[in-house]
């Protein structure tokens, strides 16, 4: 049996380096792979929502006959799930499917960069000492905030008055919002083309306001 080193996470969680992924793992393979990778040594699982075998894994690691606080496990919400409380429900499907109370790693699974209205939002309410999904990382990084003094200045610098209203009180966002209560992806044609119009707008106008700076210069 080989045992894997050990990886230490900002939060002093030690998670082993080495372990077994099951994407593509047909849901017929997936208990035996999970269960043979236990007993050759493996300690770390990473599945995913989007995998389809978050049962197995469970079915896999409980097979093993190794205690579960033994085995790290790891998975992934699927970005139909993005946003505080649809996350949240995430957690309770996945750690359901497994069969755990506990998931060792929670993963986004990918970014959504394009919705950078919502990273907006964050910034304004840092701005205003308010908490939001960002706000750790918002705070590590308040010296850089500091620089442009108010969200107003924030916005005038970036370039990214077409994403705000006038005096930079609210954000204009792409879909409609629920303070991060609702996911970020699109469920329905009819929602995806009103996001990608006005994405396409915001791009476009963005692009006309840098042009512009960038003759006065």
């Amino acid at each position: 049996m080989t045992t894997s080193p050990l990886l230490t996470l900002n939060n002093g969680v030690q998670m082993p380096a080495i372990g077994l992924g099951v994407f593509q793992s047909s849901p017929d393979d997936t208990v035996t792979a999970v269960e043979s990778a236990i007993a050759e040594g493996y300690r770390l699982i990473d599945t995913a929502a989007s995998y389809f075998n978050e049962r197995q894994v469970g079915d896999g690691v409980r097979r093993s006959g190794i205690s579960r606080d033994h085995i790290f496990i790891e998975t992934k919400v699927w970005i139909s799930d993005y946003g505080y409380e649809a996350t949240l429900h995430a957690f309770d499907k996945s750690a359901g499917k497994l069969g755990v109370e506990r998931l060792d790693l929670l993963l986004l699974h990918q970014p959504l960069p394009s919705r950078f209205d919502l990273t907006l939002e964050c910034i304004r309410l840092h701005y205003l000492g308010e908490t939001s999904p960002l706000a750790d990382t918002l705070n590590r990084y308040g010296n850089f905030f500091s620089l442009f003094e108010d969200f107003h200045g924030y916005t005038n610098f970036f370039l990214l008055q077409d994403l705000a209203s006038e005096d930079s009180s609210t954000v204009k966002f792409l879909m409609p919002f629920a303070h991060f209560t609702t996911s970020p992806f699109p469920r329905t044609v009819e929602e995806y083309q009103y996001y990608r119009e006005n994405g396409i707008s915001f791009v476009q106008s963005r692009n006309r306001r840098m042009a512009e700076y960038i003759v006065r210069l």
